[in-house]
């Protein structure tokens, strides 16, 4: 889920396409936990239309982990440059 930078501002836009990129760990007590990484795809036009919410284009990314737990970054506008 990608939230506008601007937290005065409430916007949601979902991914299109996820994908589990499956790395299991054997932990000491012999539990096997998937640590890989989640990929997620989002339409760039949705992006852009975040992006254009806060006066320098900056916004965040919010993961929700199946057990709850929420995790955010901040996609900042000099990571614009990797965008295709």
């Amino acid at each position: 889920m990608l939230l506008p930078g601007d937290k005065k501002r409430d916007k949601e836009v979902s991914p299109t396409h996820t994908m589990r990129i499956p790395d299991r760990y054997v932990t000491p007590d012999g539990d096997r936990v998937d640590v890989g990484p989640l990929v997620a795809s989002f339409d760039l036009a949705d992006v852009l239309s975040l992006s254009s919410l806060h006066k320098k284009g900056e916004f965040y990314v919010s993961i929700v982990s199946t057990d709850g737990k929420n995790e955010k970054f901040k996609v900042k506008s000099k990571h614009f440059k990797k965008l295709p």
